[in-house]
């Protein structure tokens, strides 16, 4: 099983092999750009080590350039997250009636969290949540979350000390807005902008969607395009058929959704500043302001077949809980048998569709 990170002590010749063997001082985070060393396991990089000597003492003269170039590289790729959280949830009643969306749980965790949890495995940690229908119920939820109970740690004095082995939750930064119990999506982005200040490109997303794409790999071929706004296509999940008539209403076709070529919008956006000048007060965010975009040539979005799927229904939930409880859930990318589908990202600007 190859680690998508090595062990800390190795860390050091992976930045070095970075210098030699990649273009990028920071490939080593990311499992496109293959330095040599990033997906082998501990004992083929020891060997590794042993056979490329002269070139990696010769390259840790620029270590510390590299180093430094890393973390800054890193640093530069952070980003805000808006997580659209407001809806009433309606085909989800079934689970509960007291219980938002964003806090229906999957396994031990709400889905909120998980998605959370996939942007800050990426390095992006600052947080806006538009709320709405029973926003309360979300930040009672932060106010009283305890680290410890999704965390390995240690207790010691009788219970009064507590250190946690890890940490997720104490490096996020989340401002909670109140953008409408009933508002659309556009309007509750329009309602988080001065929170954007700054910002020349920034992430999006709903609260119930999870995949294990390669989060920073899309940025990047987003910034390649050049354009205002990208999200991520993916077959259809539900299990339906597409039926193809002619004009005398007999039926020439009939395609069962997942094996046809039709996609599906499947969030995950990133945006340029300049999204809020398609988006008119009182809109939704896909009809008329993505109709701009396209009209403009605005708008492209990177077909991913990995693994995605929505938490719209009581089944969708279940089915998302069953991968969970069987330790089998792709989009916790985190985890250290966990590793970001990378395989439909495209390698090239043109690969990325213009819609």
């Amino acid at each position: 099983m190859y680690n998508a990170v090595l062990p800390s002590y190795l860390l050091p010749y992976c930045f070095v092999a970075s210098g030699v063997f990649s273009p990028e001082p920071c490939s080593w985070l990311n499992p496109l750009a293959d330095c040599g060393l990033c997906h082998k396991t501990e004992t083929e990089t020891l060997g590794f080590i042993g056979e490329n000597r002269v070139h990696l003492q010769e390259a840790n003269k620029r270590r510390d350039l590299l180093l430094l170039n890393s973390e800054r590289c890193c640093w530069e790729a952070k980003m805000k997250v808006v997580i659209f959280c407001g809806g009433m949830g309606l085909r989800l009643r079934e689970y509960s009636e007291n219980v938002p969306k964003p806090l229906v749980p999957i396994g031990d965790a709400p889905v909120i969290w998980h998605l959370m949890k996939y942007y800050s495995h990426y390095g992006h940690n600052d947080f806006i949540l538009c709320l709405g229908h029973k926003a309360e119920s979300i930040k009672r939820f932060f106010l009283d979350y305890n680290e410890a109970l999704s965390r390995d740690f240690v207790l010691s004095k009788g219970g009064q000390d507590v250190k946690l082995l890890g940490t997720d939750f104490s490096n996020w930064r989340i401002t909670f807005v109140d953008t409408g119990a009933k508002a659309l999506v556009g309007e509750r982005l329009l309602n988080v902008r001065k929170h954007l200040k700054g910002e020349d490109i920034f992430l999006a997303n709903y609260v119930d969607g999870l995949t294990d794409i390669h989060l920073n790999s899309v940025i990047e071929h987003f910034k390649e395009s050049g354009k205002t706004a990208c999200f991520i296509s993916v077959p259809p999940t539900q299990t339906f058929h597409l039926v193809e008539t002619d004009n005398d209403s007999r039926v020439t076709r009939i395609n069962h959704a997942a094996s046809s070529n039709t996609w599906i919008n499947g969030g995950y956006f990133v945006f340029k500043k300049e999204i809020f000048d398609y988006i008119q007060p009182g809109e939704d965010l896909v009809d008329a302001p993505f109709q701009r975009l396209i009209d403009a040539g605005e708008l492209i979005t990177i077909k991913h077949e990995g693994f995605w799927a929505c938490m719209d229904t009581f089944k969708e939930r279940q089915q998302l809980e069953d991968l969970w409880s069987r330790g089998s859930a792709p989009w916790q990318v985190w985890l250290k048998n966990g590793r970001a589908s990378t395989s439909h990202v495209p390698n090239t600007r043109a690969a990325a569709s213009p819609v």
